[in-house]
């Protein structure tokens, strides 16, 4: 199940166009996040979609799971 999160979050092709639309590669990172909290490719996911992804609702929400990944630790 890893694989398919991570392979929507990087290549779903999504482009918002309206900000009510909910973007796939950020529910992808959501249930990431969710069921895999401590894999080594959690974090990198969300590093990468912070600072590659073309939504800039997904960059943020990515840099605000790592700010969270950080303060756990």
């Amino acid at each position: 199940m890893l694989e398919f999160l991570s392979d929507r979050t990087l290549h779903d092709p999504f482009e918002r166009e309206n900000d009510k639309q909910t973007n796939p590669r950020q529910t992808a990172l959501q249930a990431t996040i969710k069921y895999y909290p401590e894999h080594s490719q959690t974090r990198e996911l969300l590093s990468d979609r912070a600072q590659n992804d073309p939504d800039e609702q997904v960059r943020e929400f990515a840099k605000q799971q790592l700010a969270k990944l950080e303060t756990q630790k």
